[in-house]
């Protein structure tokens, strides 16, 4: 039996391009600024006294303001310090991504999975996001596994194997044939909401902004931000008023 419940959470309702690409976000947003972009030269260095930053090309860039929006942990090491563990908790992702000749039979754009005896946490089906996403007659899944800190990592093959067992027995999926299995690892993916040394990241955020970095993003924040808020922060670091319409 089954019981419809209400919710409340932060990501209750979500917007998708018509496209079904969230990529499509970016790449719009980045193309009045294309010409001012460099790419595959990432920076390798920065001096926070002079205000420059080394790319990997060997060249030295000034600036007046930085923007990082890297790993604040990945910005400490640029500078040439060395950050704390303690203070810069995350976890990784494992995304696995699996195609099928098959159909889905429910409307859900992802289910939670709170089962301790599962390793993945939660399923999502892009081609309920958007009919695009698959072929006609496919279907596909998207496996979000967190590895252990200690210990093996599940194997890929066992991660499908289990995720296609969950949706099947419950009758989410009709699958007929696996066509294509991929697998990322996403490291760090979360910052852990809770971690220590909140009031170590505000001075650092601080001492930071006082040699003209500004930091922006869930990770050049280094706090749990969902996607709205990450482009909120963004205008801030940019000194742009943020205002976001529903």
């Amino acid at each position: 039996m089954t019981c419809p419940t209400g919710y409340a959470g932060y990501n209750a309702t979500f917007y998708y391009p018509a496209s079904g690409r969230l990529a499509d976000a970016p790449e719009r947003l980045a193309e009045p600024l294309e010409r001012f972009a460099r790419y595959g030269c990432p920076a390798v260095s920065v001096d926070l006294a002079e205000r420059t930053l080394e790319t990997s090309l060997g060249e030295s860039v000034p600036y007046d303001t930085l923007i990082a929006t890297l790993p604040l942990p990945d910005l400490l090491r640029l500078t040439g310090e060395s950050p704390e563990p303690e203070l810069f908790a995350a976890t990784a992702l494992c995304n696995v991504r699996v195609g099928l000749r098959g159909s889905m039979r429910v409307p859900h754009h992802w289910v939670y999975v709170p089962d301790e005896r599962l390793p993945f946490h939660r399923i999502s089906f892009p081609g309920n996001v958007n009919p695009r996403a698959c072929p006609r007659g496919c279907t596909s899944l998207s496996v979000e596994y967190t590895p252990p800190s200690n210990g093996d990592p599940v194997p890929g093959h066992v991660l499908v194997s289990q995720a296609l067992e969950f949706v099947l027995e419950l009758g989410l999926v009709e699958a007929h044939e696996v066509l294509t299995v991929t697998e990322r690892l996403i490291a760090p993916a979360y910052v852990v909401h809770r971690a220590a040394g909140r009031p170590e990241h505000a001075a650092l955020r601080e001492r930071l902004a006082g040699y003209g970095v500004r930091l922006a993003g869930r990770f050049g924040s280094w706090d749990y931000l969902s996607m709205e808020e990450s482009f909120v922060s963004g205008w801030e670091a940019a000194g742009v008023p943020a205002v976001l319409h529903a």
